[in-house]
């Protein structure tokens, strides 16, 4: 998956390979973008970077959604496609330059830029899972099945289960787009229509959600040690067996913080960060 942020153009990377090894493709690869409905966005051809690797450049979308990337090309003759998540999304919980200004990421041939946008699109996602909702607003879709009692009638609602809906940016039932200009999110995720719902067995909401319009500096501070973390401990290759719960030496023996069900990182200055917004943000039976 790649995270651009809204009103960007951005580069989309294809790397074609052979098994393990990087294989030039026997012509330029194209990417087509179709949206989350299905329909085409647009259509681009790759340029050449070095060996099997090629990037194409996607115009800028200025709305919060999420794109389908399918890459076709050949090698040797022979068909092949990847297919890749492209997100729009509002904005990123900090920036690249911060995190390279962290304690032992200022080396660039041992950490590269795509490495740090990695580790952050990894932190980004664990925090979202842990608070249980996007900080900033993000992409969401959600499937209902409509319910016969609903035919028929005006401004009945359906609930996305989601207390932080914001926009929604489209809907469909069956396929069927239906006019935004008669729906309506209200309190604690509900969608309602002021004219009746289609026929149909089910709808699909496309919405953004998120709980704040800026990253609180709390947030911020957790998500780039998250990021610093999975950067050293993946890239840096810290050398520590993943299943790894204590280290003894001469001098004794220290128990390692790990993830679990309440230390959703593993890292307690951040998993009492992100604990203290779960007990303020969650909500029963909604979120």
């Amino acid at each position: 998956m790649i995270r651009v942020q809204r009103g960007n153009g951005a580069w989309l990377p294809l790397t074609v390979l052979d098994g393990e090894q990087e294989t030039a493709a026997d012509a330029a690869p194209s990417v087509a973008l179709t949206g989350w409905d299905g329909a085409a966005v647009e259509t681009v051809t790759a340029e050449a970077v070095d060996g099997g690797r090629y990037r194409a450049l996607m115009s800028a979308v200025d709305q919060i959604t999420a794109n389908t990337a399918t890459w076709t090309y050949t090698v040797d003759s022979v068909a092949k496609t990847t297919v890749d998540r492209v997100e729009i999304v509002e904005g990123f919980y900090f920036e690249l330059n911060d995190l390279r200004a962290m304690p032992d990421i200022d080396d660039t041939d041992a950490y590269s830029t795509a490495d740090l946008g990695r580790a952050r699109q990894w932190a980004e996602t664990k925090i979202d899972e842990a608070i249980t909702v996007p900080v900033l607003e993000r992409f969401r879709t959600r499937s209902i099945p409509l319910e016969a009692v609903s035919f028929g009638l005006v401004g009945w609602g359906l609930s996305l289960r989601d207390p932080y809906a914001r926009t929604l940016v489209g809907v469909t039932v069956d396929d069927t787009p239906v006019d935004l200009e008669t729906l309506t999110v209200r309190g604690r995720g509900v969608v309602t229509n002021t004219n009746v719902w289609p026929l149909g067995t089910e709808v699909t909401i496309a919405y953004t959600s998120g709980f704040s319009d800026f990253v609180p500096d709390d947030i911020r501070t957790a998500a780039l040690i998250a990021a610093r973390y999975w950067l050293l401990s993946t890239v840096g290759h810290s050398g520590i067996p993943d299943r790894t719960r204590s280290i003894s030496t001469s001098e004794g023996t220290q128990t390692l913080s790990v993830a679990g069900q309440y230390s959703p990182i593993g890292i307690p200055d951040v998993d009492v960060v992100l604990n203290s917004y779960f007990d303020k943000i969650y909500v029963p039976g909604i979120a």
